[in-house]
């Protein structure tokens, strides 16, 4: 399970962790499929994204 956590300006860091994470997978090795997996979206009483928590889904 990976949790992301959001403060003052979520779509600036939410820009930042995709580009990074973008980087990231590109020295990877290919996988041969993506998993399954949920995700949940948490939002502050004000309607920001507070987190997002992605859990892959279990092997058959």
């Amino acid at each position: 399970m990976a949790t992301v956590t959001f403060t003052d300006d979520p779509v600036a860091e939410a820009r930042a962790l995709a580009t990074t994470l973008a980087l990231w997978l590109r020295e990877q090795d290919p996988p041969e499929a993506a998993p399954p997996a949920s995700v949940k979206f948490a939002y502050t009483e004000a309607g920001a994204l507070k987190s997002v928590t992605v859990v892959l889904a279990e092997g058959d």
